[in-house]
């Protein structure tokens, strides 16, 4: 198999397994990894929009929905309609909310630290700058698609 296709494929299975792994961290939570980022987009940023977390976390505004509706039954994101614009919300996390961003945030460090042991020989500095290299060369071709 070509090495470029290998490393993107290689990627991508990466991002799936390390959800897996999230998602059994999270399972106490009665939350997936998928709210992981929603979660901590509204943390870092109290009163953001929906449409603003999609932007941020190169998610469909409509899955965005569909997960900040769930929070919302669960009593951990509340939405207010923004006092500037009617037709939008802001949103914030709850106390229950708070709780379980730093709950959270453990199980992430539980995972990386695990991920990156004194058993795992690599440059992280260096793989790093290539992701970001290649994350960078992605999303130039993703902007030039939407243009279309």
């Amino acid at each position: 198999m070509n090495i470029k296709r290998k490393i993107v494929k290689d990627i991508a299975l990466l991002y799936r397994k390390q959800s897996s792994i999230l998602n059994h961290y999270l399972k106490e939570l009665d939350i997936s990894s998928g709210n992981y980022p929603i979660i901590v987009e509204i943390f870092n940023n109290e009163g953001i929009s929906l449409n603003e977390i999609s932007k941020r976390i190169y998610m469909d505004k409509s899955v965005v929905t569909r997960f900040v509706n769930i929070l919302i039954k669960k009593d951990i994101v509340i939405k207010e309609k923004n006092q500037n614009d009617k037709r939008y919300y802001n949103l914030y996390l709850t106390e229950k909310g708070e709780k379980i961003y730093y709950k959270l945030v453990n199980a992430g460090k539980n995972y990386y630290n695990d991920l990156f042991n004194k058993d795992v020989d690599i440059n992280i500095e260096k793989f790093y700058s290539d992701i970001e290299t290649l994350l960078k060369e992605t999303n130039k071709i993703y902007n030039n698609l939407k243009k279309d």
